[in-house]
């Protein structure tokens, strides 16, 4: 019986350490599909990994870590944020530039969730601000994944879809695989 159990667990680490872990694929966002929706998806050529300091998020998803992380120029992001702010408003937004704005110039490659863990307030402002960076190519995406190290991913696809039960959007690798997904609206 002991042999049995080390063999499942040693079955168990092997194949958590040399498979790349799949998720849902792009738009899949399960009972949605069962009621009306639309769901675009588009193709979107990204930007090369860039040489000066920027800002990165890892992506995670449902408190698992993906093998990718996300560059992006400050330049680029604090744009994106004043952007929003006329469009929104949010406090949320204008509390995030200050932050960023503290920051610069940058000395060298920052997490951008710093932010988030050092104010609450903050903890999904970030990836809002990277999905749409992501959606329009001005960022970089790299694949960090143990057989590809460090591999420059040149294109994505982004899915927006939107039901009756809300508005997503969905990174997605050239595959049609999820990378990232975000609720931008619930509908009640």
């Amino acid at each position: 019986m002991k042999n049995i159990w080390l063999i499942m667990a040693f079955s168990f680490v092997a194949g958590c350490s040399s498979t790349k872990q799949t998720v849902q694929q792009c738009g899949d966002h399960g009972s949605l599909f069962k009621v009306p929706h639309t769901n675009k998806i588009s193709k979107v050529q990204l930007l090369p990994k860039p040489n000066e300091p920027s800002f990165y998020i890892f992506v995670r998803e449902n408190y698992r870590f993906h093998h990718y992380v996300v560059y992006v120029k400050p330049e680029d992001l604090v744009k994106e944020i004043k952007t929003r702010i006329e469009q929104e408003a949010f406090s949320s937004d204008k509390l995030f530039l200050e932050k960023i704005e503290g920051d610069l110039p940058l000395k060298s490659d920052t997490d951008i969730l710093k932010f988030g863990l050092t104010n609450q307030t903050l903890m999904e402002v970030p990836l809002r601000h990277v999905v749409s960076l992501l959606e329009t190519g001005r960022a970089s995406l790299v694949d960090l994944w143990e057989f590809t190290p460090n591999t420059i991913v040149k294109e994505i696809q982004v899915s927006n879809l939107e039901s009756t039960g809300g508005k997503f959007r969905d990174i997605c690798d050239a595959n049609g695989t999820s990378i990232i997904q975000l609720t931008d609206i619930i509908y009640n």
